[in-house]
């Protein structure tokens, strides 16, 4: 990311950094350039910046000073300068472009079915990153077959050069994800045990899949496939994460193999608790206990508690299951709901077929 962090611990200038997304994600939400609205924008930016930052807890007085430059993308050069004086010791400056804001705009569509289920990896990985997205849930069962592979879940990605990317497959998606906020991608052989890891999740998701939602007569074989897997899974993969001070896959840093751990043992309690749990499953406390109390995955926790609200079928919220149902989660600095909305809803004749970036 486009960024400069001086004399600011991590955690505080994730916090600084979601306020200005924040900001600037209420404040234009990804509107078209106008120059009359400039001031108006810069203004509201300024406002909602500083009065988030100061309202956070410090050890001591701080003078803040927030500065917003506003410019149209027309392909010609910029040039600005500023000159400033601080302690480096006792105070701090955080700089964020703005074309590294561009991602973070409300342009990533996820599609899927209105449940828990493979997209809450994908979802994790976004929140976990403090990026701003819509899920679309699909109410309609026609919209499945006009997706690239017939399949959910599907992204749809509006780039800032006006391409829009569509990508299927969950794996896909996930991975595109963790490449690009640095989840996955930076050690080849890190990258070939993570995917070596998730591998086996995925074995184990795919049954519980079928028990729930595939071919009923095929029910007896996937749960003892489902329960050989999982039995598999827990003996091969326990010996890391107990040996681990973390609990996590990789020291001590959070990585798409523990978001995927995560989410797919919080399936595990939606579609499987009534048929008991192995106590094995104790080798992922230390890393659910860990990943808790990281206030970034901490986004995800209590974003996806809202958005379940929406989860089961436009019917059981009073709407018609003819249609995609968008919903918006606005949160505060600290990633606390303020409000869950639906937006308008979306024909189910919107065509999802084009794979790749158009």
């Amino acid at each position: 990311m486009a960024a400069t962090t001086l004399g600011i611990s991590t955690e505080r200038a994730a916090e600084v950094r979601h306020i200005l997304r924040t900001a600037i994600d209420l404040t234009v939400d990804g509107s078209e350039y106008k120059h009359r609205q400039v001031t108006e924008w810069n203004q509201a930016i300024l406002e909602y910046a500083l009065r988030k930052v100061t309202a956070l807890s410090y050890d001591k007085p701080y003078k803040h000073i927030v500065t917003c430059k506003i410019i149209q993308l027309n392909g010609e050069g910029y040039h600005s300068g500023v000159i400033s004086l601080w302690n480096s010791a006792t105070d701090g400056c955080l700089t964020i472009l703005a074309s590294a804001l561009q991602n973070t705009m409300p342009t990533i569509e996820l599609y899927y079915w209105p449940i828990a289920g493979r997209m809450n990896a994908a979802a994790a990985i976004l929140d976990y990153a403090s990026v701003a997205w819509t899920p679309m849930y699909v109410c309609d069962g026609k919209v499945k077959s006009s997706t690239p592979f017939s399949r959910l879940p599907v992204l749809r990605e509006h780039m800032a050069d006006g391409r829009t990317l569509v990508l299927s497959e969950s794996h896909a998606i996930e991975r595109y994800f963790a490449r690009r906020f640095k989840l996955y991608g930076t050690d080849s052989q890190q990258d070939a045990l993570q995917d070596a890891f998730i591998a086996q999740w995925e074995e184990v998701l795919d049954a519980v899949a079928h028990i729930h939602f595939g071919d009923p007569a095929m029910k007896e074989y996937y749960a003892e496939r489902y329960q050989k897997n999982l039995a598999l899974l827990l003996e091969k993969h326990s010996k890391r994460l107990v040996a681990s001070a973390t609990g996590l896959y990789f020291g001590d840093q959070i990585t798409w193999t523990d978001i995927v751990a995560y989410t797919r043992y919080e399936l595990l309690k939606v579609y499987e608790s009534a048929n008991g749990l192995p106590d094995a499953l104790s080798c992922l406390d230390k890393l659910v206990a860990t990943m808790e109390q990281n206030p970034q995955f901490q986004n995800y926790l209590k974003r996806e508690k809202a958005r379940s609200v929406f989860y089961q079928s436009g019917e059981d919220h009073g709407e018609p299951a003819t249609a995609i149902l968008p919903v918006e989660l606005i949160t505060d600095a600290n990633g606390e709901v303020l409000a869950k909305e639906r937006l308008d809803l979306v024909p189910a004749s919107l065509d999802l077929s084009d794979l790749g970036c158009q």
